[in-house]
C-alpha cells in the first residue's frame, strides 16, 4: 500500500515493483493495481511488467499436479478488478491485455467474453490463445474455442495442447 499512497522514494517504488514481478504472488495484485493508477514513468512501466509477470506465474501454475489459488479470492473480491480486466482487453499494453486475460478469468468475469475472444483470435502470440481459452474456460464458455486451439497446434506442441486438454475436461 505504501506504493499506491505515493509514501516510497522513487527508487524504492522501482525496487518493490521489481520485487513485486519477481515474487509472482496473486495476492499483491490488487494494491499492485491500485498503485499502477497514480504512478509514472519508469515505475509505472516496472510495475507493469511485474502485474503480467504475476498473471504468467500465476497460469503457469495451474498447470501444476497442485494448482495454487492463492490470493484469487481478493481479486474475485474486488469489484474494481473487473473493471480493469475489461479495460486491459481492449487496450494497447500486449502486457496488461495478456494481465486483463487473467483477471477475467480468475474473476469469472462473463462481461469479458467478447474482449478474451478477440484477444482469442488477435494474433498476439500463442500464449495470449492460451490464456484467451484458459480463461473462457474458468467462464464456462465453451463456443468456438477449441477450432482455435486445434488449428493453433500446428505451431505449437506445448501451451495450446494443454490449454485443449484443460478445456476438454470441463
Amino acid at each position: 500500500t505504501a506504493l499506491a499512497d505515493g509514501r516510497l522514494t522513487p527508487a524504492a517504488a522501482l525496487l518493490a515493483a521489481r520485487a513485486i514481478g519477481e515474487a509472482g504472488d496473486a495476492r499483491s495484485v490488487p494494491a499492485a493495481v491500485r498503485a499502477l493508477e497514480v504512478t509514472q514513468g519508469r515505475v509505472r512501466d516496472e510495475l507493469t511488467t511485474a502485474i503480467m509477470n504475476v498473471a504468467v506465474r500465476s497460469y503457469f501454475d495451474g498447470h501444476h499436479l497442485r494448482p495454487s489459488e492463492l490470493g484469487f479470492a481478493a481479486i474475485r473480491a474486488d469489484d474494481r478488478l473487473g473493471i480493469v480486466a475489461l479495460l486491459w482487453l481492449d487496450g494497447d499494453d500486449p502486457r496488461l491485455r495478456y494481465a486483463g486475460a487473467w483477471l477475467a478469468g480468475v474473476r469469472r468475469e462473463p462481461a469479458a467474453v467478447d474482449g478474451l475472444r478477440r484477444l482469442l483470435r488477435a494474433g498476439l502470440g500463442l500464449e495470449f490463445v492460451a490464456l484467451a481459452a484458459d480463461s473462457l474456460r474458468r467462464i464456462g464458455v465453451h463456443d468456438g474455442v477449441a477450432e482455435v486451439l486445434i488449428d493453433g497446434m500446428q505451431r505449437d506442441e506445448l501451451y495450446l495442447p494443454t490449454a485443449l486438454w484443460r478445456w476438454s475436461r470441463e
